[in-house]
């Protein structure tokens, strides 16, 4: 359902595209839409701000044949443009940005994770647990793999598997797509019973540390408490700022903005989340609306 020139760029594909319409435009439903249809063996995802690498299906189609991997995915490398995606890209590829995530770091060697972008996996998982859940505009991937991983799951990274991700153009874009990743968050920790690890927990903490002290500070006119955790926070960015630049100096005025953002933006949307969905610590379900199980199942599988 785009409205620019995505469908026409379809349908000069012609009958090797099968074009299905999305009619609430977010990711869950078009990629349950599309799974209802699919009679493949094995289903990648790819996301909107990603181009895989030439052998990126071919060595995922080679790893899950080859190995008794539920899932398999690799490293992202972003696509630079100018000096703010390349502050961006670095913040996003380390461990203070985003607090060592798999898929975003330097990897030449294989091994299992907690997940993985774009992964591709083995059909019959969908059948086990389920498809993507509809609720979760942000994170619905991340929730997938952590029930893919309590079901008994294997989540492998290959290095070889290679996609390349196209990082947003402004930190307003910026701030939001975290905030989303930070309020949705809530929900997966709901649905899933757990905490998938303990780097999604820190911007929270750190937003309602810097709240609580900010307000502290307004009600008994003593901002010591707040300055003490702003100051502290601001000399470790600085050092991983300057730590993280290496070669890249022209990136210094931006990345601790940047780093700032990252974990602000989540924390609020975490703290946020906390308070929407308040109610909803007893709703675990799974919402798949526009998952066809039944054609899903009896499809002809190639």
């Amino acid at each position: 359902m785009s409205n620019d020139s995505t469908m026409n760029i379809l349908i000069d594909y012609g009958p090797k595209i099968k074009i299905l319409d999305n009619p609430h435009k977010y990711m869950p439903m078009a990629f349950n839409i599309g799974l209802s249809e699919s009679s493949g063996s094995i289903i990648i995802i790819m996301g909107g701000h990603c181009t895989f690498d030439k052998y990126y299906i071919e060595n995922c189609v080679s790893s899950l044949i080859n190995n008794n991997y539920t899932c398999v995915g690799g490293v992202i490398k972003n696509s630079i443009m100018n000096t703010k995606q390349e502050a961006i890209s670095i913040a996003l590829s380390s461990y203070f940005g985003v607090g060592g995530v798999d898929f975003r770091m330097k990897s030449d060697q294989g091994r299992f994770v907690d997940t993985v972008a774009f992964g591709a996996y083995k059909r019959e998982i969908f059948l086990k647990i389920g498809s993507l859940d509809e609720e979760l505009i942000k994170n619905q991937d991340d929730e997938y793999n952590f029930r893919l991983l309590q079901s008994g799951g294997t989540i492998w990274l290959d290095p070889s598997i290679v996609s390349y991700y196209k990082p947003r153009s402004s930190l307003k874009k910026l701030f939001f797509q975290y905030y989303n990743y930070g309020f949705y968050k809530v929900r997966v920790i709901q649905k899933r019973r757990g905490v998938p690890g303990w780097r999604h927990l820190v911007p929270g903490l750190f937003f309602i540390a810097i709240s609580f002290s900010f307000i502290y500070g307004l009600l008994f006119n003593s901002f010591m408490l707040f300055k003490f955790i702003l100051s502290t926070y601001i000399f470790v960015n600085f050092f991983f700022s300057i730590f993280s630049i290496r070669k890249k100096q022209k990136t210094i005025l931006l990345l601790p903005f940047i780093y700032f953002i990252l974990h602000f933006s989540y924390g609020m949307g975490f703290v946020f989340g906390l308070a929407y969905f308040i109610k909803k610590w007893k709703d675990t379900r799974i919402i798949n609306n526009y998952f066809n199980v039944q054609k899903f199942k009896s499809a002809q599988i190639l």
